[in-house]
């Protein structure tokens, strides 16, 4: 008996860690989107991240030019957006060894891509825009995210947030525009176009800096929405 014992655990502890491997997590991955014709590094973060084999994208017109893992549960991928991709989400998989990570997506934009710093919008300056953008930041538990932007009146102004859509968190986003007094002027949370994303559509009946504020509907949020 006394001799087979080692043979035995030795079995068990094999068995134990193949069974621990599994394939990568991929719980999160920032920025959420890319532009077009351009090349983004994707950071993403989860477990069993550190052997990645292939970065997989379902839909046409990306590509995966490297891969460099950072850690055992991060990983920075760079992909290449053709000119001619398709707008919208392309769905994706991480491949390891013992198999495939769950899908996630990453949105297609035309516009340029703004990754807002850590608590770079959350302090009484709001960020400036002084164009068309798309933004992508972090909306911790309990944040409120500002931005300026003059307007003209008669000039109309779209904001939409993807963050339920961008498939990391739940997150029931909520949208307001301010007027240069301060006082709301639109504000939108479910809509029939994006769900439990917020869209807002107004057009400027005075000129001045307007302010737009992103918050979630019931002030949460995560470290991954």
């Amino acid at each position: 008996m006394t001799c087979r014992l080692p043979v035995i655990f030795v079995t068990v502890l094999w068995a134990v860690a193949a069974v621990a491997a599994g394939p990568p997590s991929v719980e999160s991955h920032f920025p959420p989107c890319a532009r077009r014709g351009e090349a983004t590094v994707i950071n993403l973060s989860g477990a069993r991240l550190d052997a990645l084999r292939e970065v997989a994208f379902y839909g046409q017109g990306i590509s995966v030019e490297s891969i460099q893992p950072t850690g055992t549960g991060s990983c920075k991928v760079t992909v290449r957006v053709a000119q001619d991709a398709p707008l919208g989400p392309n769905p994706f998989r991480a491949r390891g060894d013992d198999g495939y990570s769950v899908l996630k997506l990453l949105h297609v934009v035309a516009l340029p891509v703004v990754a807002l710093a850590e608590n770079e919008a959350t302090g009484s300056n709001p960020k400036a825009l002084v164009s068309d953008c798309c933004i992508a930041g972090v909306l911790a538990e309990g944040e409120v995210h500002r931005f300026s932007v003059n307007l003209r009146k008669g000039q109309r102004i779209v904001a939409e947030a993807v963050g339920m859509r961008a498939g990391n968190a739940f997150l029931d986003t909520h949208l307001e525009l301010l007027s240069p007094s301060g006082k709301i002027v639109a504000q939108g949370d479910d809509s029939p176009f994006c769900a439990q994303d917020a869209l807002i559509e107004v057009v400027a009946v005075e000129d001045g800096p307007h302010k737009v504020a992103l918050r979630e509907a019931n002030l949460g949020g995560a470290d991954n929405a």
